[in-house]
């Protein structure tokens, strides 16, 4: 049981009201690296179940609102419960950033999120089907969907990750898309108010098909590249033009993945 602490005293001792002598946690402790600071972050009452579902936002308050900052003054201050989300800065295969002014903290990744991660950023269908997040932790869990739940996998028809897998959807509306294979159906770009295009090798562009769309970037693998603005390709030694940006659209020019 954690005592309640006296003013200036150090160490994760919390305050306690009027009402209350004794603060009680059942508390797992999280390795953290920071870039000066060292920081430490207390994760509360995890739960067994690691499912995403319409309440991972109470459970990440839960969890984590009790989350500490200790600065080379031996000042500690916990986040407030009410920042705890919008703490949250990205998610890579080193881990979950975060940040909270002019502190910036990596929780280190599980070996699930780099896996997860790794797929997400350039795995085929089959890879991307075959994914299972249900080891990632709360944290992880609501970080992969913050930052790649709106992004639509397609191939003949539209994939998304949905909290512990990627599966076949109906949602009609994303931020992000990547075009894995194949050419894209009718006006799905500009349906779904696509903002950001990931172009693989194996996709397919008709003829001028990101003109009239509301994409504002497209990051497109070899053998595609820009040329005056414009969307190119070059196969068998062959260069085509395949379709002008829409205005003010910027881009960007990747490798092939593996």
């Amino acid at each position: 049981d954690l005592q309640s602490g006296l003013h200036g005293q150090c160490g994760i001792r919390l305050h306690a009201d009027g009402h209350d002598d004794q603060i009680a946690w059942d508390a797992q402790r999280l390795p953290v690296t920071h870039r000066d600071d060292a920081v430490l972050f207390d994760l509360l009452h995890t739960r067994a179940q690691m499912q995403l579902h319409a309440m991972i936002i109470q459970l990440l308050v839960q969890d984590l609102r009790h989350l500490f900052i200790k600065r080379r003054q031996d000042l500690i201050r916990p986040f407030d419960q009410g920042h705890i989300l919008a703490c949250l800065a990205g998610v890579s295969q080193e881990g979950v950033l975060l940040e909270r002014e002019e502190n910036t903290g990596t929780v280190p990744a599980s070996e699930a999120l780099r896996t997860v991660v790794s797929v997400l950023e350039g795995g085929t269908l089959a890879e991307l089907l075959s994914l299972d997040g249900s080891a990632l932790t709360p944290l992880e869990s609501y970080a992969v969907q913050t930052f790649y739940g709106d992004r639509a996998y397609y191939d003949g028809e539209p994939f998304a990750w949905d909290g512990t897998c990627v599966r076949r959807t109906e949602k009609d509306s994303f931020s992000e898309a990547v075009l894995l294979g194949g050419s894209l159906e009718g006006g799905f770009l500009l349906e779904s108010g696509v903002k950001t295009l990931y172009l693989r090798a194996e996709g397919e562009v008709e003829a001028d098909g990101l003109l009239y769309t509301a994409l504002s970037h497209v990051v497109a693998e070899a053998p595609y590249f820009f040329r005056g603005g414009a969307l190119w390709e070059e196969r068998y030694g062959i260069e085509r033009y395949v379709s002008a940006l829409p205005p003010g659209c910027t881009y960007e020019e990747a490798p092939a993945s593996e």
